[in-house]
């Protein structure tokens, strides 16, 4: 499979003004296809129709955001896992902790299934998309 890149010129120390710049590939992105476009492909040539496939998308995205707010990770079989993460300020008595002042930078964080992820990296290849 390959993948567009394009090039772009940045400077060679992050966070500094002047200096070398080099260019740099970045990979590029297509605008995302839509969920029906996705399910009507992902259903071809299959007994699936693509109306069930967003009726179990539709039932998934509900799922997860519960199933994190228990504090669960949630796998997607053949896909991955999805957890919750943040970061928090440290006090030295536990009595002094204030989760809604202390916790921040709440994020999502996904880690694909290995078979995906080797999928879609074992066999890249590249090509130049201007």
């Amino acid at each position: 499979m390959a993948v567009s890149y394009k090039l772009i010129q940045k400077n060679s120390t992050p966070g500094t003004s002047g200096g070398t710049k080099k260019w740099y590939a970045v990979p590029k992105s297509a605008a995302a296809q839509t969920g029906k476009q996705m399910t009507k492909a992902a259903t071809e040539n299959t007994t699936l129709a693509p109306i069930e496939m967003e009726a179990a998308m539709d039932l998934l995205a509900k799922y997860v955001p519960q199933q994190i707010a228990q504090g669960h990770t949630v796998h997607i079989p053949g896909v991955g896992y999805l957890r919750l993460s943040f970061k928090s300020e440290g006090v030295e008595n536990i009595k002094d902790f204030n989760p809604s002042t202390m916790i921040k930078e709440p994020k999502l964080v996904f880690k694909p299934d290995e078979a995906l992820r080797t999928s879609i990296l074992q066999n890249l290849a590249y090509e130049d998309g201007g």
